[in-house]
C-alpha cells in the first residue's frame, strides 16, 4: 500500500511517501530523491532546520557526527547553517537536504517499507534563497 503526502513549507515543496520494498524498484541517484528505511524510523519524521543536540551518522560501522561537526568539516558557512533544511527522527538527522543522507537509514535487502522524501521536485537544493 503507497501512502503520499505533499508539505508546503514557505517557497518550498516536500513530497514524502512510504511503500513496499516489492513496489520499490531501482533506489533513485537523486540528489534531492531519498529513499529510507522506515521501519527503523523511531519518532515522527519532521521537517524542519537545525536545533541543539541533532546528530547524522556518517558511516555503516554506526559512527556518529554532531551536525555543527559536519557543517565545519564540509565547509558549509556560518550564516547558510540556519537556512539548511533538514528531515530528522528525533535528534537523528536522516537526511541534510541537499547534503548528506544519514548511512544508518539506508536501504537494504531486510527493508520491508520505504521512506521516499522529494525535496521541491527533486530539482532545487536544500537551502532558502
Amino acid at each position: 500500500e503507497e501512502l503520499c503526502l505533499e508539505v508546503e513549507i514557505p517557497a518550498e515543496r516536500i513530497q514524502i511517501c512510504t511503500f513496499s520494498r516489492e513496489k520499490a524498484g531501482e533506489i533513485p541517484k537523486n540528489q534531492y530523491t531519498k529513499w529510507f528505511d522506515y521501519d527503523i524510523i523511531k519518532s515522527t519524521v519532521k521537517i524542519r532546520h537545525k536545533e541543539p543536540g541533532d546528530y547524522i551518522t556518517i558511516d555503516r560501522n554506526g559512527g556518529t557526527q554532531s551536525l555543527k561537526k559536519y557543517f565545519i568539516n564540509a565547509k558549509i558557512p556560518r550564516e547558510d547553517r540556519d537556512k539548511i533544511w533538514l528531515a530528522a527522527d528525533g535528534s537523528h538527522i536522516l537526511w541534510i537536504i541537499g547534503y548528506r543522507q544519514n548511512q544508518a537509514y539506508q536501504i537494504t535487502d531486510k527493508t520491508k517499507r520505504i521512506l521516499e522524501i522529494e525535496f521541491n521536485g527533486g530539482e532545487e537544493d536544500g537551502r532558502d534563497s
